[in-house]
């Protein structure tokens, strides 16, 4: 009877200290065993959280990428609008003076050169304001385009130095 508790002693005793051996000497090779495990387990921790994070990365990158198209495609879109109204708004400048020059002349009683010069100068001015428009527009674009690109890098940038 005196046998058993002290193998129940043992026992626990080995459960307690796995790294050592009956005689009481440390198992190197044991540690050695468990430290690499250890190790590889971690390793193949870091592996699953890195290709977590690339994953996320790449997710964040492709909705940046698709918020700016959608911006870009709503741009152009608005650019076209503003396009769209300000020849209208040409057009109806045109008009009217055209209008304008064609009564004119009529009431002056001009062979209606006089008309057609001041008609063509007035058309050439409208066309002027709506050149001058069109490169406001076109130059407000490129600084759009320029903000998104910026924006883009830096925030590239951000989930670079994240990594």
């Amino acid at each position: 009877m005196s046998e058993l508790p002290q193998q129940q002693q043992e026992q626990q005793q080995q459960q307690r200290n796995r790294n050592i051996l009956p005689n009481g000497e440390p198992d190197h090779q044991r540690d050695g065993l468990l430290f690499n495990q250890s190790i590889e387990r971690k390793r193949e921790k870091n592996k699953i959280a890195a290709r977590i994070k690339r994953s996320r990365k790449k997710q964040r990158l492709e909705a940046l990428e698709l918020r700016e198209r959608e911006l870009s495609e709503r741009r152009r879109q608005l650019e076209n609008e503003l396009r769209m109204s300000r020849l209208a708004n040409c057009n109806i400048l045109l008009r009217s003076s055209s209008n304008a020059d064609n009564s004119v002349g009529a009431a002056d009683g001009d062979d209606g050169d006089n008309a057609a010069a001041a008609s063509v100068e007035a058309r050439t001015e409208a066309l002027q304001v709506l050149c001058n428009q069109v490169r406001a527009v076109c130059v407000q674009a490129q600084g759009a385009i320029d903000a998104l690109t910026n924006m883009r890098r830096e925030l590239s940038a951000l989930f670079d130095d994240l990594e």
